[in-house]
């Protein structure tokens, strides 16, 4: 999808919850920068969001056709948003796993 100037880009500062509800029920576009994702990580690390509340927004952005990422088909965000939107199969999220998902965006 290509982002138009009406996208709401995603900064990662929001609360989880607000922007969880933008996505459910806002008719616009939506862009997730990799540095949104960090900072969203660097947020949960340093206590100030909740495990239940990435995951309930990772599962938000990782469903939704009006959620653009960085580059078109961006392997590295979507991959990351998979992981953390299913603790079930991936395993919970924690504060090392939170550090190498924070890495792979960074480098890869």
């Amino acid at each position: 999808m290509i982002r138009d100037s009406d996208d709401k880009i995603i900064s990662g500062q929001e609360d989880p919850a607000d922007l969880h509800e933008d996505l459910l029920k806002v008719e616009r576009n939506f862009t997730l920068p990799r540095l949104s994702l960090i900072a969203l990580l660097k947020r949960y690390l340093a206590g100030q969001v909740s495990t239940e509340s990435i995951v309930d927004l990772a599962n938000a952005l990782e469903m939704n056709e009006r959620v653009n990422v960085d580059g078109p088909r961006d392997v590295v965000i979507n991959n990351v948003l998979f992981e953390l939107a299913n603790p079930e199969i991936n395993g919970a999220l924690t504060e090392a796993g939170a550090m190498a998902l924070i890495e792979t965006l960074q480098t890869d």
